[in-house]
Parts: structure tokens; C-alpha cells; sequence
């Protein structure tokens, strides 16, 4: 029998929390209300967000179970935790500068940089004028889809 090396050992335990706080999440979202008619109710989302942990952590014990490669130390996997932090630091900004700058101002910041971040080529003026079309549709689309149509008051 093989032994389990101490970083396929983190990964087991990681993705044993991730696991149970699916089914925490799914265990709370039982107790949401059901709405009278067959419409969508508010535990929807905490459901797919607790089904999703469940998944992944699931995905995360096979891969680690199957020995793929656990927390390799090259450049590549550097850059990959840099931007991680960097969509973290972004959506914390995102939440902080929403009540002052408002939904139009605060997301057309976060989805350009957000998207300027996650694209891999090297990165210049065309790169942000990419991002910055692509936000604003992203922005006008959603609020379309939520302040218009759906009439869900957008901050």
C-alpha cells in the first residue's frame, strides 16, 4: 500500500470541508421558504452554490485520490495563485465601492479589470479596449436582464 504524501493528505482534507459545507449550505437552504406557487424561491441559489461545493469537492478528492499532481511549486502555478488573489482583491473592492460608486460605476470597474486580468495574452491597449467593450455589453446586459425586465432594484 502506497503512502499518502502530506500534500495529497491537505488536498483529502480540503476537499472533505468543501464537502461539508455543501451539505451545510443545502441543509440551510431546506429551511427557505417554499413559495405557493411553482415559481423559483429564495433557496434556489443557496442550493446550486451548496450542490456545487459538493461537486468540487467530490472532483477535488478523485484528482487527488487518482495522483494528479498536488500543489505543484513551478512559475505557471505562481502566476495561477497571483491571479486567484487578484479576482479575490477585485471582488472585495467590487463590494466595497458598490454603495458609493452605484451598480453602473463600481461594475464597469470590476468586469474590466476582471477581465483584463483573466485574459492570458500579453497584455496592452487592445487588450483593454477588448475588456472595456466587452463590460460595458456585460453592465447594459445586466441591467437589462435585472433592472428592466426582472425589476430587481440594482444598487
Amino acid at each position: 500500500m502506497s503512502k499518502i504524501s502530506a500534500e495529497k493528505k491537505k488536498d483529502l482534507i480540503l476537499s472533505a470541508i468543501v464537502i461539508i459545507l455543501g451539505i451545510y449550505v443545502l441543509q440551510q437552504a431546506a429551511d427557505y421558504p417554499v413559495p405557493p406557487t411553482r415559481d423559483l424561491g429564495p433557496a434556489l441559489l443557496p442550493e446550486l452554490i451548496g450542490f456545487s461545493l459538493i461537486v468540487c469537492g467530490a472532483i477535488l478528492i478523485l484528482g487527488s485520490l487518482r495522483g494528479g499532481p498536488a500543489g505543484g511549486a513551478g512559475a505557471k502555478d505562481a502566476i495561477s495563485y497571483l491571479k486567484f488573489l487578484g479576482v479575490v482583491a477585485l471582488t472585495l473592492f467590487y463590494v466595497f465601492i458598490l454603495p458609493t460608486l452605484g451598480y453602473w460605476g463600481s461594475t464597469l470597474i470590476f468586469l474590466i479589470s476582471l477581465i483584463t486580468l483573466a485574459i492570458p495574452e500579453k497584455k496592452g491597449p487592445k487588450t483593454v479596449l477588448r475588456a472595456s467593450a466587452v463590460g460595458i455589453a456585460a453592465t447594459g446586459a445586466i441591467y437589462l436582464a435585472f433592472g428592466l425586465v426582472l425589476k430587481v432594484p440594482l444598487p
